[in-house]
C-alpha cells in the first residue's frame, strides 16, 4: 500500500481525502489481518469435522442424512442474508472511519486558520456527527456478527428436533430398520456437528467483514499509474550540459495547463523559454 501511494500521481491525491487513505492503510489492513487469522484455523478443522461426521451419519442411516442435507440450503440462505448485510455495513463503517480521520487531519493542518476565524464549534459538531454515525454503524455490525453464531445454533437445534420427530415416527412405525440405541447414537453424532457449524458461520461473518476492507485496499492497489518510468529509457547519472523540453503539453481531464512549451535549462545558467 505504501509503495503504491508513493507511485501514484499527484492528481490522485486531489480527488481522495488523506484521512480515507490513512484509514485504508491502517484500519483496513488490520481488519484483513484479523479476519484471516481468526478464520484460518476454523477453515481447516471445522470442514473436516463436518465431512467425517456426515459420512458416519450416512453409514448409520442414509434416509435421515438425506433429510438433513435437504435442510442445509435453507440454513445457508438464512445465514447468507446475515453475512451479506454485514459486508455492506462494514464498508459503510470503513467510509465513516476514513471521514473521521480526514476531519482530524484537516483540523491539525489548519488549526491556525480555525482559531483565527473562531470556527471550532462548527468543526466540533461535524466531527461529533461523523463519529455518532460511525458508532451507530459499528453497533449494527456487532449485532449482525453476534447474531450469526446463535442463529446457526438455533437452526441446528430445530433440525435436531425435526430429525428426532421424523426418525422417531419412522422407527415406531416400522418403516425404517434402525434400532433405538443406534438412533440415539445417530442423534448424539449429529449434535456434535452444531458447534463446528456455528464456528464456520462465525468464520463466514468475519470473512465478509474483512472482504469489505479488501475491496477498499484493492481500489488503491489497482489504481492505474498514469505516469511511470520508461523501462527502456536511458539512465543519466550526472548533469553535464543541459536539460531541454520540446513541445510539452500537460492537461487534466477538464483543463489544459501547458500547451506547446519549449524549455531549456543549461547547467549553471538560468532557464530559457
Amino acid at each position: 500500500m505504501y509503495s503504491k501511494i508513493l507511485r501514484l500521481p499527484i492528481g490522485y491525491f486531489t480527488e481522495q481525502r488523506k484521512g480515507d487513505l490513512i484509514s485504508r492503510v491502517t484500519n483496513d489492513v488490520n481488519e484483513v489481518e484479523s479476519s484471516v487469522v481468526g478464520t484460518l484455523e476454523g477453515w481447516i478443522r471445522d470442514p473436516l469435522t463436518i465431512t467425517f461426521t456426515f459420512i458416519t451419519l450416512f453409514i448409520l442411516s442414509a434416509q435421515l442424512t438425506i433429510a438433513i442435507v435437504i435442510c442445509i440450503p435453507l440454513i445457508g440462505f438464512m445465514l447468507g442474508r446475515v453475512s451479506k448485510a454485514l459486508k455492506r455495513q462494514s464498508n459503510e463503517a470503513a467510509l465513516k472511519q476514513g471521514e473521521s480521520i480526514s476531519i482530524l487531519e484537516e483540523t491539525l493542518n489548519g488549526l491556525r486558520v480555525i482559531k483565527a476565524f473562531n470556527i471550532e464549534s462548527i468543526l466540533k459538531s461535524k466531527f461529533n456527527r461523523v463519529n455518532d454515525e460511525l458508532l451507530t454503524t459499528k453497533n449494527r455490525i456487532s449485532r449482525r456478527r453476534d447474531l450469526a453464531s446463535p442463529m446457526s445454533e438455533f437452526l441446528g437445534v430445530l433440525v435436531f428436533a425435526g430429525i428426532l420427530w421424523f426418525g422417531g415416527r419412522l422407527i415406531l412405525g416400522g418403516t425404517m430398520n434402525l434400532e433405538g440405541s443406534t438412533f440415539v447414537g445417530y442423534l448424539a453424532m449429529f449434535y456434535n456437528i452444531i458447534n463446528p457449524v456455528k464456528s464456520l458461520s462465525t468464520s463466514f461473518s468475519n470473512i465478509n467483514k474483512g472482504y469489505a476492507a479488501i475491496t477498499r485496499i484493492e481500489e488503491v492497489l489497482k489504481t492505474p499509474v498514469m505516469v511511470d518510468d520508461n523501462p527502456t529509457g536511458k539512465a543519466l547519472h550526472s548533469f553535464n550540459d543541459k536539460i531541454e523540453f520540446k513541445n510539452v503539453r500537460f492537461a487534466y481531464d477538464d483543463a489544459v495547463i501547458l500547451d506547446d512549451i519549449d524549455l531549456t535549462i543549461e547547467k549553471g545558467k538560468p532557464s530559457r523559454w
